[in-house]
């Protein structure tokens, strides 16, 4: 990434106050401004300092993706990648909000792995890893009393209930256990209340690219929705782990990070 600051009402010197990564400092004359690499760590720790400069009218800055870096320039075309930005401007720093992020180009060079278990009203099944997505499988059994699942390394198995479960319980069952939301977003299409059918075990295919991911105030978000122009989050709890009321939210795909914004916390 590419941080640009410029210097509106004093000259400014900028460092990072947990030099993981070997050190990170600038100096801005006033009147200027200065571009200067920094790494997805080195932001999250200087961004604290960014808002208070911000908030007080010393600096302007702003955080674009580094061009050697933008996969559309190795494919000859023009359009850039980045966030567009935030849906929220408040959220809780226990957690447990949805963020929305939008932009454009967000799954350049990713697309999900996929299965459908139908035709008119079925389950998609779409993995948040690209090629490696296509390792993981999915299968839907009969069962003999409530609705489970269970993942055994890339295997997801969805146990049907007793007298059968709905798409909609079958796909909420998915999502809302850890170790299968870890490796797939399940979505209905059609009617949700039609029963689910058993399912053999198959592959996901159709996977390219590596892996997207979320971070905000560093922290590892679950990824609920994944599209070229929005990618939806579950907020963990940052407290507290965030000295300030304020989290940088970047968001990864493959080795390219993009900045999408800064969260002000309740």
């Amino acid at each position: 990434m590419i941080l640009t600051v410029e210097a509106l009402t004093a000259s400014v010197t900028l460092s990072d106050p947990n030099p993981v990564d070997g050190g990170w400092s600038t100096s801005v004359e006033l009147g200027t401004s200065k571009s200067k690499a920094i790494s997805q760590s080195q932001l999250e720790h200087i961004a604290p300092a960014l808002k208070t400069l911000e908030t007080a009218g010393k600096i302007a800055w702003s955080v674009a993706q580094d061009p050697a870096l933008d996969m559309r320039a190795e494919e000859g075309t023009t359009q850039p990648l980045y966030v567009a930005g935030l849906d929220a401007a408040t959220t809780a720093a226990a957690g447990g909000a949805t963020l929305k992020i939008f932009g454009a180009g967000l799954l350049t060079n990713f697309t999900p792995a996929t299965r459908v278990t139908g035709v008119t009203h079925f389950i998609t099944y779409a993995s948040k890893a690209g090629a490696p997505g296509n390792k993981i499988t999915v299968a839907q059994v009969l069962g003999t009393g409530a609705i489970g699942v269970a993942v055994v390394g890339n295997a997801i198995t969805v146990t049907l209930a007793v007298g059968g479960s709905t798409l909609t319980e079958v796909a909420a069952a998915v999502n809302a256990y850890p170790a299968a939301a870890a490796l797939v977003i399940a979505t209905v299409t059609g009617t949700g209340s039609t029963a689910a059918a058993a399912l053999a075990v198959g592959y996901l295919i159709g996977g390219t690219g590596s892996t997207v991911g979320v971070k905000v105030g560093g922290k590892v978000c679950n990824i609920t929705k994944l599209s070229d122009v929005e990618i939806n989050v579950l907020v963990p709890a940052l407290s507290p782990l965030v000295a300030t009321n304020e989290a940088v939210v970047l968001v990864t795909v493959g080795p390219h990070t993009f900045f999408a914004g800064v969260l002000t916390l309740s």
